[in-house]
């Protein structure tokens, strides 16, 4: 049975974490958008929607810091599946 102090930490580090993913998934959804439309407007057009402007609202803070989330979460991916495909091929030899 859990103690007290696990028990919290679960409540607290699984919404955590959904939170956290669910801001990885909105900033995909947002860099997604943003390149479909940089073919049809250009790139710094959309470069400068992403960005937030002067005086901009939190919820422009928030997407610009989503949109940078999102890129972090995939390239980290990438770089641990490259390591680790790296490594299961030195393993081998």
């Amino acid at each position: 049975m859990p103690t007290r102090g696990e028990a919290l930490r679960g409540w607290v580090t699984r919404p955590a974490l959904f939170l956290l993913w669910s801001f990885v998934l909105w900033g995909t959804l947002l860099l997604a958008v943003a390149a479909v439309d940089a073919f049809a407007e250009g790139v710094r057009p959309v470069v400068v929607r992403l960005l937030p402007a002067r005086g901009a609202s939190l919820w422009a803070w928030v997407n610009a810091g989503c949109a940078v989330l999102a890129l972090l979460a995939w390239a980290l991916g990438a770089a641990a599946l490259a390591l680790r495909r790296r490594s299961q091929t030195d393993a081998e030899d």
